[in-house]
């Protein structure tokens, strides 16, 4: 039986071992906050990028999204073990080549919200949001987003996820 994850999560080094994180974006970085950083996970080899943002309504966190953006990019497209492992299984199982996620959208029928205009009007003639998930080879959700404009597809709504 595997520990339910809580918010201590991010410094139990045994359960982003077991996890197979490599990678760890924390924006309640500092001194005064959750102190990991680099030096905290060396001994996992996970990398690490802290943003000290103040936890309050008025802080401007968008300062940070494009270097944010850039060390999630710089993850993805380096190998790990965890992702050709997940490779391997969708290809045994699923007999999907090359595949470590699964992506899906379901569109959810909506009244229309009031000053949306055409926004959330679809082809099929009504109202609705689009729900985008991605899962990984053990049925795991690791990303969902909910709120897409109708008149999306699910590859616009996962570009701008």
């Amino acid at each position: 039986m595997t520990r339910p994850h809580t918010k201590f999560t991010a410094k139990d080094k045994s359960v982003l071992q077991q996890l197979g994180i490599t990678h760890i974006v924390n924006a309640a970085s500092g001194r005064y906050r959750i102190n990991t950083g680099p030096e905290y996970y060396r001994d996992l080899n996970i990398d690490f990028y802290g943003v000290e943002a103040d936890d309050h309504p008025h802080f401007d966190l968008s300062a940070y999204f494009f270097s944010t953006a850039q060390f999630i990019r710089a993850g993805l497209q380096s190998p790990s073990e965890q992702r050709l492992q997940n490779a391997d299984k969708f290809l045994e199982i699923y007999k999907f080549p090359n595949c470590v996620r699964a992506v899906d959208g379901k569109h959810i029928r909506i009244v229309k919200p009031s000053g949306s205009g055409s926004e959330f009007f679809n082809y099929k003639k009504y109202f609705l949001i689009i729900l985008l998930a991605i899962a990984d080879d053990n049925y795991r959700f690791v990303a969902i987003d909910i709120g897409a404009y109708g008149w999306t597809n699910d590859s616009m709504a996962f570009k701008n996820l």
